[in-house]
């Protein structure tokens, strides 16, 4: 992958490269382009250190500087030290204009939106207290810390014995759709990819999942925030458009650039999809396959025929068909 040190052109939403090496080439397996669930790119500025000895250096820390007049601006810097910048910055300037009365940055001490009476026993309370499966009590205790309870008051019943709470965005995935209104209420989400990639990073995760819920979550906000269908639609494509950026091909896509094939070829396909759908309903299930195989003398699992399916599923339906 590109280093900090790559310079790029200057634009408001760059692209992931695609012919970027794999960061896992140490790794006994070959790591392939369908076993990447997602792609993004990003830009840093760097700052020059005027500090420093070699003044054409950039410097990948953040610098503070002391004008003349005694202004103190930092510079430079990311969003995983931002503690540190902040505690260096004050310190800065307590030194700089000798407020001796001033007490040094208090950062360390001060805890982050749900940290308060947060234990590690979180996720079984709230499975206890509100019925919500464990994976998802885990990733609200995670993610929301004791806040969670705020967002349980926002979810509704599944209309099932169990879980009780929580209906899920996606069916392998954590997410529920409470979030949404938590997202909008309480964290100022105002488009659905605010909440699929800056609330509840979806879209970083696993593009396929993400877009899945896009109409979903599109119809949540619209009830909280009063849209029309035409601002529907508009939320919609603006959140593919996003997904799409992420290394996500709609399917039709995925098929057009599939369709340079002979038509020999293609019927040949079809006989042999024909062959294989035992019960003749136009797709093939994993224990479709499974057997076929198994005909054939290769030994294979059902987790193996489920695992390939998953690898052709462009549709992310669960199983393959021929359109």
């Amino acid at each position: 992958l590109p280093l900090t040190h790559s310079p790029l052109p200057l634009t408001h939403s760059p692209l992931p490269l695609t012919h970027s090496p794999l960061p896992l080439t140490r790794l006994p397996v070959q790591v392939r382009r369908g076993d990447v669930l997602a792609a993004w790119s990003g830009m840093r500025p760097l700052v020059r250190d005027p500090n420093a000895k070699n003044t054409a250096a950039l410097s990948r820390n953040h610098v503070i500087e002391t004008s003349e007049s005694g202004m103190v601006t930092i510079a430079g810097g990311k969003w995983t030290t931002y503690r540190k910048m902040a505690e260096d910055t004050v310190d800065r300037v307590i030194a700089e204009h000798n407020l001796s009365h001033a007490l040094p940055c208090k950062t360390q001490q001060m805890q982050v939106e749900g940290a308060k009476e947060y234990h590690p026993n979180l996720s079984i309370e709230l499975c206890q207290l509100y019925g919500f499966d464990p994976e998802v009590a885990q990733h609200l205790a995670h993610n929301y810390g004791t806040q969670a309870h705020q967002l349980a008051k926002l979810t509704g019943l599944t209309g099932k014995r169990w879980p009780l709470v929580g209906k899920r965005l996606v069916s392998d995935m954590p997410f529920i759709e409470s979030e949404v209104a938590y997202a909008v209420r309480y964290e100022y989400a105002c488009h659905v990819k605010d909440f699929i990639a800056r609330r509840t990073r979806l879209a970083f995760l696993n593009v396929q999942a993400a877009r899945e819920c896009v109409p979903r979550v599109a119809q949540l906000m619209a009830a909280e925030l009063g849209w029309d269908e035409d601002k529907i639609a508009q939320e919609i494509n603006d959140a593919e458009a996003l997904i799409k950026s992420m290394g996500y091909k709609l399917a039709t896509e995925v098929r057009h650039e599939c369709a340079a094939i002979s038509v020999a070829d293609y019927q040949r396909y079809v006989k042999v999809f024909e062959e294989l759908d035992e019960d003749e309903n136009g797709f093939l299930q994993p224990t479709e396959l499974y057997k076929a195989f198994e005909r054939l003398g290769v030994e294979m699992s059902i987790q193996d025929a489920i695992n390939i399916v998953d690898e052709v599923d462009t549709n992310r339906n669960g199983v393959i068909d021929m359109d």
